[in-house]
């Protein structure tokens, strides 16, 4: 009896079939008793190069030809170890796992040539002929024209009783792949081609952080534990015409304990592989082929958060699934629907489907591009409901109505108090009035009222002691520091104790004009070197006359060092309606790209970008975002380290809030709206979090490609918690949000 083996990425290959050669010997060399009988040997049918995404096809009215490669059963992991391919077989000594074709091979004298320029390895005939054992038979087709060749044309009297297509580089789960997948198509034709007698097994082995090849271990591991499932399969225990089973590749193998798993196939769909954009000055017309993959990937993240059990969310759990298939695109009825007659309408005009408008719709125009293809991908789950805009105009010259509209833009282009004419309800991606946060001055006074009537709140402890310091004119600050006494006696206290101070502009951001100093001449040299710089073009600069508030803050002396290196927290925290506050526990570390030295001394050149680079961790004051610049929290901290710190900020967050809320005029939360705001903690060498700033429109790309997937998270959160029950009445907080609601405030009915 006989097994053909296909796929869809054709002959081993260290780029695109880097996984059929250690499969196929791994058969070889375990499950022979005694090395000398096999019950079922091999037949390997292959497409002669890659043939992936086309499914189930044929090339029509196109002759077939085949061609044989051969490798060694001694090199198993070596996939450019081969010779070939030539047009007849050659006359070697095939490995007893393997069956031998038809065809005859190549008489002597062509055999000696061959043999002459075909021999890296300077063997003797005799070696040559043992050595390599394994015979590839390459079809100039499809997978599933290999399956018919491999089925019904290599051997006399056919015996063949399987076909595995496969292992596929990647996994085939979900919709999507499913259909598209060369590796499953073959397996269709194998039950259609043999008049439902075999029952083919898509094999595909699912990789992980984008990690293809592995060690041999894992190699080892993935290949033991897809032959279980086959040998499993070969029992006929599940009634299919053919199967999908999808198996985790990882280093060093997978777990005793791994679950193998029945599961259907993830329902969901896509939108186009193409860049709808083309070069005008070409000749032609080219969509360019850019498959957003994330976007599928994202819905097996999110099934396998939300528990679902289906291929796509199952091995997102590194779970092995098997999912049982029709060969068939038919949809499945009760028997007794079959053979009703469908009565057409006379009147053809009575089929005209007419559009069926959505009662809701989004605008999206935030002037980050990132942002807005982000909430365009996680809203096109919904475009049956939800329709799109790209601007305010855009909608409005529709001319068409909706329930709800949800307006994501940035803060000018929103319309706060006004109301949209074609809307019965408006919302948007922020507060109007939340200067009590953003603004540090403002930010000071909040914290300072809010602990003068709590002094046990953790903000008088984790908030660093600040002065707000008014200033027109670098001449003028003596007179500024006369009129801010308190500041004045503790910067001439601090000039002989180790303690250094940070000056912040109040309504800069990035990290725009920070400056350390110690007393405070270098104070007074720092605006000298801002008012010579008028354009604001130097290091870091800033144009002074148009600034007047700045913040003086006692820098904290024990910053906590990781790796040689500064860095500071940015926690993402979502506030929704009038008023629930939640913290985003996936927090991200942010590290300066110089290493810290701390400051000492009063020759520092206070505006040398060398120094400077030491303390600020800005990621917008770096040239480059890496690993080794932003990190997520749960990477650098141990369980308990984290959970110290992470507790810590709940507590801030929640202080703050409640603070910034008895300010009525200043911060005033909406019903009809939610806003996102980052963070920045520094974290002392007890691992307690110290509340810097709050940044109203947080730059979301500072986590850098590595990390994206915590703001996709963070944004499909927020669209199940917001944006959704105000849409189109549905979602929720996600059992598996990593939202923490840290505090709710319910609002007293007011008796008129």
């Amino acid at each position: 009896m006989t097994i053909v083996i296909t796929n869809d990425d054709g002959p081993l290959d260290s780029v695109h079939s880097q996984y059929i050669s250690p499969f196929i010997n791994h058969y070889l060399s375990n499950y022979s008793p005694n090395s000398t009988y096999y019950s079922e040997k091999l037949l390997l049918s292959v497409p002669s190069e890659q043939k992936s995404w086309i499914s189930k096809a044929h090339f029509a009215s196109k002759d077939v030809t085949i061609k044989f490669l051969y490798s060694s059963s001694q090199t198993p992991y070596d996939n450019e170890n081969k010779i070939g391919p030539f047009s007849k077989p050659l006359p070697i000594n095939l490995h007893q796992g393997l069956k031998r074709t038809k065809f005859s091979p190549y008489d002597d004298d062509e055999y000696q040539e061959i043999f002459e320029s075909n021999n890296p390895h300077h063997l003797n005939s005799s070696q040559f002929k043992q050595y390599y054992d394994i015979e590839w038979i390459l079809v100039s087709g499809t997978p599933a024209t290999a399956t018919d060749i491999g089925i019904h044309h290599l051997v006399e009297n056919s015996d063949v009783t399987k076909l595995v297509s496969g292992p596929n580089v990647g996994r085939n789960v979900s919709r999507p792949y499913i259909t598209s997948s060369g590796t499953i198509g073959a397996t269709m034709e194998s039950y259609i081609t043999s008049g439902g007698k075999i029952n083919g097994i898509g094999l595909s082995w699912a990789y992980f952080d984008n990690m293809k090849n592995v060690n041999k271990a894992g190699l080892d591991s993935t290949s033991m534990w897809s032959w279980k499932v086959i040998f499993q399969l070969n029992k006929n225990t599940i009634n299919a015409e053919c199967f999908s089973v999808n198996v985790p590749i990882l280093n060093d193998g997978l777990n005793n304990d791994t679950r193998v798993v029945l599961a259907p196939i993830q329902d969901n769909t896509w939108k186009s592989l193409y860049e709808g954009q083309h070069d005008s000055t070409s000749d032609y017309i080219t969509f360019k082929w850019n498959p957003d993959f994330d976007y599928n990937r994202r819905n097996m993240i999110k099934g396998m958060n939300e528990n679902q059990q289906n291929d796509g969310s199952l091995i997102e759990g590194k779970n092995i699934t098997i999912t049982p298939l029709l060969a068939s695109f038919a949809v499945k009825l009760n028997e007794d629907e079959y053979g009703n007659e469908i009565q057409l309408a006379n009147d053809i005009k009575q089929l005209h489907i007419k559009e069926q408008n959505c009662k809701a719709a989004v605008i999206l125009n935030n002037e980050v591009p990132y942002v807005n293809d982000l909430w365009a991908t996680l809203l096109s789950e919904y475009n049956k409901k939800v329709d799109i805009y790209r601007s305010l105009n855009e909608l409005e010259d529709s001319g068409k109505n909706y329930e709800n509209v949800f307006h994501i833009a940035e803060y000018e282009e929103l319309l706060h108090s006004k109301s949209l004419a074609n809307t019965q309800n408006y919302y948007q991606n922020s507060f109007t009035f939340r200067k009590s946060l953003i603004r540090k001055h403002y930010l000071l006074k909040t914290i300072q009222y809010y602990i003068a009537k709590h002094p046990n709140s953790i903000l008088k402890t984790n908030f660093p002691e600040s002065f707000h310091l008014d200033l027109d004119y670098a001449e003028f600050l003596d007179e500024a520091l006369d009129d801010n006494w308190d500041l004045r006696q503790e910067l001439e206290a601090s000039v002989d104790t180790p303690q250094w101070w940070i000056m912040k502009p109040s309504m800069s951001d990035k990290g725009q004009g920070i400056r350390l100093f110690k007393t405070i001449d270098q104070l007074q040299s720092i605006f000298d070197y801002f008012d010579e710089d008028e354009d604001g073009e130097g290091y870091n600069g800033i144009i002074i006359n148009q600034l007047r508030h700045f913040i003086i803050q006692k820098l904290l002396m024990n910053p906590l060092i990781i790796d040689n290196r500064k860095f500071h927290i940015r926690c993402y925290v979502v506030c929704v309606g009038d008023l629930q506050v939640y913290v985003y526990d996936r927090m991200l570390c942010l590290f300066s790209q110089a290493k810290y030295v701390a400051p000492s001394g009063n020759e520092i050149d206070l505006n040398n970008p060398e120094f400077l680079s030491q303390h600020l961790t800005n990621t917008c004051q770096q040239s480059s975002i890496s690993t080794k610049t932003v990190r997520e929290l749960n990477q650098v901290f141990n369980e308990s380290q984290g959970n110290m710190i992470t507790s810590g900020i709940h507590r801030i967050v929640k202080d703050l809030f409640e603070a910034a809320k008895q300010d009525n005029y200043n911060f005033q939360p909406l019903e009809n709206a939610y806003e996102i705001y980052g963070l920045d903690f520094l974290v002392d060498e007890d691992y307690q979090p110290h509340l810097l700033e709050v940044n109203a429109y947080p730059d979301f790309k500072q986590t850098g490609d590595d990390l994206s997937g915590l703001i996709n998270e963070l944004f499909n959160d927020v669209l199940h918690l917001s944006v959704l029950p105000n849409l189109i009445n549905e979602g929720g907080l996600r059992e598996s949000s990593n939202l923490k609601k840290v505090l709710e405030i319910q609002q007293e009915k007011k008796n008129w």
